[in-house]
């Protein structure tokens, strides 16, 4: 009889752990698009020129996203607004050091925490 040698099954072994592997990633990567698609498909997105408004027919608050820059220092941010369009995360570079960080306000615009690169 012709039985497998230890070497070919090691290698059936391998050969099938890796097309598990890349099933588990399509499959993963499938559930997400949907998942996408479906949170997309529940709210209204509307693009501006800087900025990215997301609406929920459900809800009647609306997120705003923004960018900034300063020419100057060129820094650059995105901005996360609340309902009341106050900006309230902020996720950048610091001026002068490129180094990227993020910035939480509270109502009043105050900072709450900083969270930068050491």
């Amino acid at each position: 009889m012709n039985e497998p040698t230890i070497q070919q099954l090691t290698e059936k072994i391998d050969q099938l752990t890796r097309e598990q592997r890349w099933y588990k990633r399509t499959m993963v990567s499938g559930l997400l698009v949907a998942v996408a698609i479906s949170l997309l498909g529940a709210m209204q997105v509307q693009v501006h020129t800087g900025e990215m408004v997301l609406k929920d027919p459900r809800n009647p608050s609306v997120t705003r996203i923004s960018m900034g820059a300063n020419a100057q220092t060129g820094s650059a941010a995105v901005n996360v607004h609340d309902s009341a369009g106050r900006i309230r995360i902020t996720i950048g570079t610091e001026i002068g050091t490129d180094k990227p960080g993020i910035l939480l306000l509270d109502q009043q615009g105050n900072h709450v925490q900083h969270i930068k690169q050491p």
